[in-house]
C-alpha cells in the first residue's frame, strides 16, 4: 500500500518502467533459508537513504529514512516502510510538509526521518524527522536556496502508515526564524504508563557567555540541545540555550534513559589554547540531564587536543548498570586516526573500559585488508547491546574513497574484544577492475530474537542492519540485512 505524499503525484509508467529495467544490479539476496538471512532493497526511482529499523511486535521489521523519487523537485520526502519477519514489504510510506508560497518564496521542504518508535500498545508509530527549508523564487524554478532546519513529529497509522497529521508537528517555531534545530536520536518514556518522548541533537540557537569561552561566542557554531515532548508532541522542557556547549560545534549524537536521568552522549568542540590560527578538537561528553526540568548534572568529557572524535552513539545494558559509547578518531595527532573507538562507562559515567588506554577508550582497525586513516576512517553508526552479556554488535561505514564505501558489521564479546569467525561482516561490492564501486552507508543494527518453543523464553536469533545502498553511478535504495549468529548467509 502506498500512500501519496505532499506532492500527490502518482509515478508515470515510464519513469516505473525504466526504473525496473535498470535496477537488475540490485538483486535480492536470499539464501535457502530467508529466515536466518537475507538481503532487501526498497525504494522506488531516483534516491532513497536510511536511517533507522526496529523490530515489531509482530515480528516484521520497520524502517525510516527519505525518498526523493519524484519527477518535479530534488527535495525528499520522509520514507517508511513495513515489512514482514522475512522483510517482504507489507506497505511504504511517505509525507512532509506541502509545498507552497511563504511570503515573497516558494518553499519545498527537504525532509528524513531520523528514528521510529512502535508505541507498547500497538496503537501507533511514532517518527522524528529533520525538515530544511529550501527558498525558490516561483513554483516552475529548479534553484532553491536551503534555510534553517526543524524538528518534525509524526504519528502513523500501525495498519497503513499514512500520519495522523500530514505535515507533522514542527517543534520550537517561535524560536526565533533562522534558526536551525535537528535532531539525532528519540527514546519512548513510558514510565508510569504515560507516553513521553526525548530527543537529542544540535541547536544554532545558542547560549552566550558561556563560562568557558574566552572568545565570547567568535567560534561558537551550534549547542547540544535535548527535549522532552508529552504524548501529543506538546514541549515539557527544552534544553540548549540554558545547558552547555563550548566554543565551537556541539552535538547530541544518543540519549538513554537511566533510572533517574536522561543521559547524553555526543560531542563538544574546543578551542587549543594559544593556537594560532585557531585549532579545534573534539572531546566525546556523557552528560546526565534530571528528567523534571533538563537541567545538565555532572557532564564527563574524555579526550585532548591530540584527539579529534566524532559520534558518541550508545546503548544502555540496564541490568548491569554499563552504558557503552561507540565513536570514531576523526583526526588529531595520534597513531588511531581512523579508527572505530568503544568507550565504557557506569551509571554515574566513570569509565569502565575493559583493557582501555587513551582516555579509556579502546581503538580497532577492523580490518586487515582495509587501512583505517584519517582520509579513510570507520564512521561509527550504530551499537546494540547483545542479551545474556554476550557482548555488543556495531554498525560502521568504512570511507575507502570519496566515490566509495562499504557498510562494516563488527560484533565484540563482553570484554570489547572483536570476535572474529565470520566477523567483521563487510557489505559492500567492488568488481576486479576496480570500475563498479559501492557507496553503502550503515544505519541502524540490533539483535533479533525469537521464542523458545514451550517455553517463555527467547534466545539470540541474529541481527540486522539497516542502510542506504546502492551504487555510486545509480539511484540509492534503503536496505535491510539480515545475518545468522556467525556473521554469515549459511543457514
Amino acid at each position: 500500500m502506498w500512500f501519496l505524499s505532499k506532492k500527490y503525484k502518482l509515478f508515470i509508467l515510464l519513469g516505473l518502467v525504466a526504473y525496473l529495467g535498470t535496477s537488475c544490479q540490485k538483486d535480492q539476496i536470499a539464501p535457502a533459508n530467508q529466515s536466518t538471512a537475507f538481503v532487501k532493497y526498497y525504494g522506488h526511482i531516483a534516491d532513497q537513504a536510511a536511517s533507522d529499523v526496529i523490530q515489531t511486535q509482530d515480528g516484521g521489521y520497520l524502517l525510516v529514512g527519505a525518498t526523493n523519487s519524484y519527477i518535479d523537485a530534488a527535495e525528499s520526502d520522509v520514507f517508511v516502510v513495513k515489512t514482514d519477519s522475512l522483510g517482504n514489504e507489507m506497505w511504504s510510506s511517505s509525507f512532509g510538509k506541502i509545498d507552497g508560497e511563504v511570503g515573497t518564496s516558494y518553499m519545498r521542504y527537504d525532509e528524513e526521518g531520523i528514528r521510529i518508535i512502535e508505541l507498547p500498545d500497538a496503537s501507533a508509530y511514532i517518527v522524528v524527522a529533520n525538515r530544511t527549508y529550501v527558498a525558490y523564487p516561483d513554483g516552475s524554478s529548479l534553484l532553491g536556496v536551503r534555510g534553517q532546519t526543524r524538528i518534525a513529529m509524526y504519528s502513523l497509522d500501525p495498519a497503513t502508515g499514512a500520519p495522523t497529521s500530514s505535515e507533522g508537528t514542527e517543534l520550537r517555531t517561535g524560536i526565533g526564524s533562522t534558526h536551525t534545530d535537528k535532531v539525532s536520536d528519540m527514546k519512548l518514556d513510558s514510565t508510569g504508563g504515560s507516553y513521553k518522548y526525548v530527543l537529542t541533537g544540535y541547536t544554532t540557537n545558542l547560549s552566550t557567555n558561556k563560562p568557558a569561552d574566552i572568545d565570547h561566542g567568535a567560534y561558537d557554531k551550534t549547542d547540544i540541545l535535548t527535549i522532552l515532548l508529552e504524548a501529543d508532541f506538546s514541549e515539557v522542557w527544552a534544553t540548549g540555550t540554558t545547558a552547555y556547549g563550548f566554543n565551537g560545534e556541539d552535538y547530541g549524537t544518543s540519549v538513554q534513559m537511566l533510572p533517574n536521568a536522561y543521559l547524553v552522549c555526543g560531542t563538544i568542540e574546543e578551542r587549543e589554547a594559544n593556537s594560532s590560527p585557531s585549532r579545534f578538537y573534539s572531546r566525546l561528553v556523557a552528560v546526565k540531564m534530571r528528567k523534571d526540568n533538563g537541567v545538565p548534572t555532572n557532564p564527563e568529557y574524555f579526550g585532548d587536543e591530540n584527539y579529534n572524535f566524532e559520534g558518541g552513539h550508545s546503548t544502555y545494558d540496564a541490568e548491569n548498570g554499563k552504558i557503552t559509547i561507540a565513536a570514531g578518531v576523526k583526526g588529531g595527532s595520534n597513531t588511531n586516526k581512523g579508527y572505530l573507538v568503544l568507550l565504557q562507562l557506569d551509571e554515574s559515567l566513570n569509565a569502565i573500559t575493559p583493557n582501555g588506554v587513551d582516555f579509556s577508550c579502546r581503538y580497532y582497525n577492523l580490518s586487515n585488508e582495509n587501512s583505517a586513516s584519517e582520509t579513510t576512517p570507520y564512521i561509527a553508526e550504530s551499537i546494540a547491546f547483545l542479551p545474556d552479556n554476550e557482548g555488543f554488535i556495531v554498525s560502521s561505514t568504512y570511507k575507502k574513497t570519496q566515490l566509495e564505501s562499504t557498510i562494516c558489521i563488527a560484533k565484540f564479546d563482553a570484554n570489547l574484544d572483536v570476535v572474529t569467525g565470520g566477523w567483521p561482516f563487510s557489505f559492500g561490492h567492488e568488481d576486479a577492475a576496480g570500475f563498479l564501486v559501492t557507496q553503502d552507508i550503515g544505519g541502524t543494527v540490533l539483535p533479533i530474537s525469537e521464542s523458545v518453543s514451550g517455553t517463555s523464553q527467547t534466545k539470540l536469533a541474529g541481527y540486522v542492519f539497516t542502510g542506504t545502498f546502492g551504487l555510486a553511478t545509480t539511484n540509492k535504495m534503503i536496505g535491510l540485512v539480515k545475518l545468522n549468529l556467525d556473521g554469515t548467509f549459511q543457514p
